[in-house]
């Protein structure tokens, strides 16, 4: 697992166990992420 707690599996980012929109990233003030989805 990268140092960051972020991975990529079958199209979605995670952070750690969590998508990345169910993180707290999905609330971020300047870069809100609210897609877990990574278009290839």
């Amino acid at each position: 697992m990268p140092v960051n707690g972020r991975t990529v599996y079958q199209g979605y980012l995670f952070v750690g166990e969590q998508l990345l929109n169910e993180s707290g990233m999905r609330h971020h003030p300047v870069t809100p992420m609210e897609d877990a989805h990574r278009a290839a």
